[in-house]
């Protein structure tokens, strides 16, 4: 069931242009630098976005001046935070996504985690590529998690396990849906 949806998904975010995925992307950023938490946020994981996914180049660029900028890089199979001082310091790394090439390794304390999707629904739970990375990352994590999607990823509810770890804020370019059970 997992594998049709996720294609399924795909299959959706692909259907976007360039174009439209910019500028969707551009909203949700938008709606994700007015959220409170963010604001006040001191340091932000942010994945680094490739193919299809919603865009997160322009936060990273704007924040890394104000705020800790973290982002996840794969070693040994596993999700670690590496703190990232310049864009220009990204290199393609697992699965071809960019990361530091100083892994400068991130042991304090997370406010706010942005986490990619194939697709989200509205209870918080995501579906993605199907490694389950994230959510052995997000397992024991305090801080905020907010998943990213464009509205055609969004659904109203899908199959989930016990180990799939819901996101607290799902923002796509129409919406900020704020999930009641884990704020």
């Amino acid at each position: 069931m997992k594998k049709e949806l996720r294609l399924r998904l795909i299959k959706k975010r692909k259907a976007l242009s360039d174009h439209e995925r910019e500028e969707k992307s551009k909203g949700i950023l938008r709606c994700l630098e007015l959220l409170p938490e963010i604001k006040k946020s001191k340091s932000v994981l942010c994945y680094v976005s490739i193919r299809e996914e919603v865009s997160t180049r322009e936060f990273i660029e704007k924040n890394i001046n104000t705020k800790k900028i973290i982002v996840p890089v794969m070693i040994d199979n596993q999700i670690v935070p590496c703190i990232l001082s310049s864009v220009n310091e990204l290199s393609p790394g697992k699965f071809g996504i960019p990361e530091p090439i100083n892994k400068n390794r991130y042991n304090g304390e997370i406010d706010c985690i942005l986490v990619p999707g194939i697709g989200f629904d509205m209870e918080g739970y995501r579906i993605g590529y199907g490694y389950g990375h994230y959510d052995i990352f997000l397992r024991n994590r305090k801080g905020i998690k907010i998943g990213l999607c464009f509205e055609a990823q969004l659904q109203k509810k899908f199959p989930h396990e016990q180990h799939d770890i819901p996101m607290n804020i799902i923002i796509t370019q129409k919406r900020v849906i704020r999930v009641q059970k884990n704020i």
